[in-house]
């Protein structure tokens, strides 16, 4: 009799511990995530950006992550569907934003029918991310000929980007000292410096090339 109140304090403590774990897994689920592991057969360091968690009923059940695995950029798309007999090619159509739409030819893993890598154009694709402010459109023809969809939303994504682009700068995206400095680079550079800062560096540039063309 006198465990019975101690019992429904515990019970009502441990639902509400509970309520609180799913609500921040569910906040967690739909925001770009950042990972480190190590593949235990290989003991190999490696590190990824997962997708959001997309509502279910509004897309396709589709993941997408780019992972950096011995300095090196890989995108790895999931799905609940068959996509593919296993280690076989098919395609995935991406769309950055409102820009034209990109065919990747991927191929699925040797032991997965639902899961597909390309490693030769990932660093593409991991590039529009960077400078893309608003979203990220996937779209997966399947072995039935289902065709998948997914969009995922890129403004909380830039953060945990900037963290492979930090864990794959030796080969992946290049060291500065040796690469020559794009006018892509400089974009996303720009991009992140404030507003005063970046009409600061403009006006500097505008003055450089006005005496540049002087001199010749």
């Amino acid at each position: 009799m006198f465990c019975l109140p101690l019992f429904k304090k515990s019970a009502q403590f441990g639902l509400l511990l509970l309520l609180v774990s799913l609500a921040t897994t569910a906040v967690s689920a739909e925001s770009w995530q950042y990972h480190q592991d190590v593949d235990r057969l290989s003991n190999e360091a490696y590190s990824s950006v997962t997708s959001p968690t997309l509502p279910r009923g509004l897309y396709d059940d589709l993941k997408i992550t780019i992972m950096c695995r011995q300095q090196s950029l890989q995108v790895i798309i999931d799905s609940d569907s068959f996509i593919a007999s296993q280690d076989r090619q098919f395609e995935m159509e991406y769309q950055l934003d409102k820009q034209a739409a990109v065919t990747l030819v991927m191929r699925t893993f040797p032991d997965s029918k639902r899961k597909g890598v390309n490693t030769t154009e990932a660093k593409a694709l991991f590039d529009g991310m960077l400078i893309s402010q608003d979203k990220l459109y996937i779209r997966v023809k399947t072995m039935l000929k289902e065709v998948l969809t997914a969009t995922f939303p890129l403004n909380d994504a830039h953060q945990a980007l900037e963290k492979i682009l930090s864990d794959c700068r030796p080969t992946a995206v290049g060291d500065s000292t040796n690469t020559a400095f794009s006018l892509r680079d400089f974009e996303h550079a720009l991009k992140q410096l404030p507003i005063d800062q970046q009409q600061h560096l403009l006006n500097t540039i505008k003055n450089l090339l006005t005496t540049m063309k002087q001199a010749h």
